[in-house]
């Protein structure tokens, strides 16, 4: 955790994987991860996980989404 919050926006591109992980913690990080470091590329695989099965993982998705109000891709999802 130390080095990804060290590697900041860096370390996204290596998280995105996880958010279609079949592991529902990792899935959970992810989007944990996407709260707390924006990168708006990521914001259409973030809006799937509205869907998660996971309802914990749809809650914090949610609330991820919320800060990427300004970004031009928001206003379709």
């Amino acid at each position: 955790m130390a080095l990804l919050v060290a590697r900041g926006a860096d370390a996204v591109p290596i998280v995105l994987g996880h958010l279609d992980s079949p592991d529902r913690t990792q899935r959970l990080f992810a989007i944990y991860m996407l709260l707390v470091t924006p990168y708006p590329p990521a914001l259409e695989s973030l809006a799937r996980r509205l869907y998660d099965t996971e309802p914990r993982n749809r809650f914090l998705a949610a609330d991820a989404l919320r800060s990427y109000t300004r970004e031009p891709g928001y206003a379709r999802i």
